[in-house]
């Protein structure tokens, strides 16, 4: 993945806890890759689309996210 990509929350990422505030507007939502951190745990910036917290970036591993197609 890289920066630019349209992502939603795969399998593994609609489960976790930490990514309810996504689900809450749906899980099939889509987000946009804002940058990437290589050196860190959660390396991937994602501005959702519809979460209340639109000023708000949320980093998540490359196991949360999945391309979006479509």
């Amino acid at each position: 993945m890289k920066v630019g990509d349209l992502v939603r929350l795969s399998a593994y990422g609609t489960k976790r806890v930490f990514n309810q505030s996504i689900k809450v507007y749906g899980a099939d939502q889509t987000g946009l890759i804002v940058s990437i951190s290589p050196n860190a745990v959660y390396p991937y910036s994602v501005r959702w689309c519809k979460t209340a917290h639109d000023s708000r970036l949320d980093r998540h591993n490359r196991r949360e996210l999945k391309r979006a197609y479509r």
